[in-house]
């Protein structure tokens, strides 16, 4: 809290902001409450990010699996065939390289810690009507929504 409290009072100082009764406050406050903070990025890849060729691709894809395997229409129940290779693969360039930038020296940060890609958690899954395993590149779930 003291950490982050300095960095509010020389942003205020810069200003030329009289607000440190403010944020002493906030550190008195706060300090009781809170102990530790965690901050999670959360990258969702919809099929929009698709342009119409790989769309039609993908579309053509699963009509081939469900004539070939007689896989039923899924308009009322969870797609298991929604997850698109296409999508993926743009969902694994994104957050590459995001956690390159965010793990890069001219991110500024005080307190370094390494990025880690990390499959959803259950609010994430419960919020998708479907979810792949994790990537093997980065171990990160796809979550194509």
């Amino acid at each position: 809290m003291e950490r982050n409290a300095i960095q509010q009072r020389s942003t205020a100082d810069r200003l030329s902001l009289g607000i440190h009764d403010l944020i002493d406050e906030s550190v008195e406050k706060y300090s009781q409450y809170v102990y530790d903070e965690d901050c999670y990025l959360v990258f969702w890849s919809r099929p929009a990010l698709l342009d119409t060729v790989e769309a039609k691709l993908a579309t053509q894809a699963t009509n081939e699996f469900r004539k070939e395997s007689n896989w039923p229409a899924t308009s009322d129940a969870q797609n298991l065939l929604r997850p698109i290779s296409y999508l993926r693969d743009r969902h694994l360039s994104f957050v590459s390289k995001i956690t390159d930038d965010l793990s890069s020296p001219e991110f500024p940060s005080s307190r370094r810690s390494p990025m880690t890609c990390h499959p959803p958690s259950s609010a994430a899954r419960s919020m998708c009507s479907t979810w792949m395993k994790p990537c093997a590149p980065c171990a990160a779930a796809c979550i194509p929504t």
